[in-house]
Formats: structure tokens, C-alpha cells, sequence
């Protein structure tokens, strides 16, 4: 049996000395496109790069590139809104030569409605009294139905304390 100083000499140089080989499997990944990570700038680059194209080829056009079709055609409609772009009888162009990113609207809280009040009367006018209800029989059952069941557990527990 070999001796615990051995063993552990031969595994710190197996640590320490430099691992020489490469895996196999570490081919380059070809990717249908270049890898961006702003379609906003491949949109408006494409629209530059091929002025006069619809919106429909635009989309199509980027969707094989990679980009998802529903994100550009948003980034279509955004750009013509903030003047970025301007389509002209289907057909879009470029507004200017570089890209500009999109500029965020500020969406403002919606103003609540004004509240009318009405103006108090001057004289309070005297209201006719109501006669006092009739004292009627009383039920149980129509009692406890109509509370809920904060309610009725209230009432337990003050019935509790009553007759406990």
C-alpha cells in the first residue's frame, strides 16, 4: 500500500501541470446570422439598406435573419411613429442616415374625473319622521341567515361567554 505523502505528491502535480488537450467536440457553431443583440438597429439598418421594401418583406426578410417577426413589425410601426421612417404608398425610407434609438413616451396617469358636488342646502328642511316598524315575531333561522359568518361567529362567541 502506497504511503499518503506519495499519493498526494502525485496528485498535486496532476493539478498543476497544464491541461495540454482539447475537447473534440469544440467546432465553431455557424449561426445563420451575426449575432446582435439590437434588433431596433438591424430593422432600421435593413430599411436603409434596401430602400422602397414593405412592411411584409421587412419582416420576412429579418425573421430569417433570426429576429422575431412580431418584435420588428412593432419596431417598424414605433420607428414610423417617432419619425425614424416614412412610408410612402406602402413602401418605406429612411428619415435620416444613422440610426437614433427609439425614444421611450412618458405615459402620463390618467387625470381622474372632476367630482360635482352639489351645494348644500341652506335651510335644512325637516324630514317627516317614520313611523317606528312594527315589533314582529321573532326567527332564528331568518336571523342566522341573514349574517355572514364574521358575523355569526361573533355572536357565538359573545353567546358563548353568556352562557358559559
Amino acid at each position: 500500500m502506497p504511503d499518503l505523502q506519495t499519493e498526494l505528491s502525485k496528485v498535486i502535480t496532476a493539478w498543476e501541470a497544464p491541461e495540454t488537450s482539447e475537447p473534440a467536440s469544440a467546432k465553431p457553431v455557424q449561426r445563420p446570422f451575426q449575432i446582435t443583440t439590437n434588433t431596433s438597429r438591424a430593422t432600421f439598418d435593413y430599411i436603409r439598406d434596401n430602400p422602397g421594401v414593405s412592411r411584409v418583406q421587412a419582416t420576412s426578410a429579418l425573421g430569417t435573419q433570426g429576429h422575431k417577426r412580431t418584435s420588428v413589425s412593432s419596431l417598424l410601426v414605433q420607428m414610423l411613429k417617432q419619425g425614424l421612417l416614412r412610408d410612402s404608398n406602402g413602401a418605406l425610407f429612411v428619415t435620416q442616415p444613422e440610426y437614433a434609438p427609439i425614444k421611450a413616451r412618458l405615459v402620463k396617469a390618467p387625470k381622474a374625473p372632476a367630482i360635482k358636488r352639489k351645494p348644500k342646502a341652506q335651510a335644512p328642511v325637516a324630514a317627516p319622521k317614520a313611523e317606528a316598524p312594527v315589533p314582529t315575531e321573532f326567527d332564528a333561522e331568518e336571523f342566522v341567515n341573514a349574517l355572514t359568518l364574521k358575523q355569526a361567529k361573533a355572536v357565538f362567541v359573545k353567546l358563548k361567554e353568556v352562557f358559559a
